[in-house]
């Protein structure tokens, strides 16, 4: 029985010996590790978002709706620029101080 005890402890103490050591270690590289993550994870998320953004331009480029779009909206932006460039002539066409100036 004695000699059971001492095997035992013989081989059970360097494994114990050895999962504490990994603990330790393992639970000093989180410390120091957990402020750096939280410095650098903005960066790895907008990084991640980037990335992201890079892989729909490509595919929408690819497909062809990039094109399709920005033609749609350059399309919607004249003819509003146009509409308001007509507002803009019949206001200044039609103002007051126009036919003051011309007036005097």
């Amino acid at each position: 029985m004695l000699f059971a005890i001492v095997v035992g402890v013989a081989t059970g103490g360097p494994l114990l010996a050895l999962m504490y050591f990994t603990f330790i270690a393992t639970m000093t590289l989180f410390v120091v590790i957990s402020p750096l993550l939280v410095i650098f994870i903005p960066l790895l998320l907008g990084l991640g978002s980037a990335c992201l953004t890079l892989g729909w331009v490509s595919q929408a480029v690819k497909s062809g709706r990039l094109q399709q779009r920005l033609e749609f909206a350059t399309g919607k932006l004249k003819d509003t620029g146009s509409l308001w460039a007509g507002g803009l002539k019949q206001d200044v066409q039609s103002s007051p101080e126009d036919n003051t100036a011309t007036g005097a």
